[in-house]
């Protein structure tokens, strides 16, 4: 078991390219540092990575599909950067997967309907992007907690969150945006 583990620091730059050709680690730590550039596709050689924590840098780009190819991956933080593009479907390979976050960043677009794969999934954290479309299909994911606010959903998208999330007093999950107070809500209340 090998652990690569530095958190806030002020390491800046790009990742080493030597990095993605360890395939022993199985945790993978640099949150809250200053890191930037895209995540190569070379990060599928990180074949035994459970933790995956990349969180407060300055990634750009999309998130890389090939991270789906880390089939071993149990937690995914990838908030706080500055990834653009949509979710990459590919992440519903990650059959262990058990935290997903991905908020504070700029991605668009539908959270894939693929997700409804995830049998490990105990949450996620989606807020604060510009995402537009809860897939119906996803209402039958059973969850721990979700947090999606801070998105563009509609009210057809919230009614097609998991009523356990939205319901259970001990289990919360937001998804609002003043925008649409402003622009005028169209729909069943």
């Amino acid at each position: 078991m090998l652990h690569l583990r530095f958190d806030n620091n002020q390491l800046s730059g790009e990742i080493p390219s030597s990095i993605f050709t360890m395939s022993g680690l199985t945790y993978l730590g640099l949150p809250q540092n200053s890191l930037s550039g895209e995540i190569p596709p070379q990060i599928s050689g990180l074949s035994s990575l459970t933790g995956l924590y990349l969180n407060g840098n300055n990634f750009s780009g999309s998130i890389p599909p090939e991270i789906g190819d880390i089939t071993d991956l149990s937690i995914i933080d990838l908030s706080q950067n500055n990834f653009t593009g949509t979710i990459p479907s590919e992440l519903s390979n990650l059959t262990l997967l058990q935290e997903l976050t991905i908020s504070n960043n700029e991605l668009t677009g539908a959270i894939p309907s693929s997700f409804l794969s995830f049998s490990s999934l105990n949450g996620f954290t989606f807020n604060y992007n510009q995402l537009d479309v809860f897939p119906a299909e996803l209402s039958n994911l059973v969850l721990n907690y979700g947090v999606a606010d801070h998105n563009l959903f509609t009210f057809e998208d919230i009614q097609n969150m998991p009523s356990e999330i939205q319901f259970n007093p001990q289990n919360t999950i937001y998804a609002y945006d003043t925008t649409y107070l402003e622009a005028g809500i169209t729909g069943v209340i």
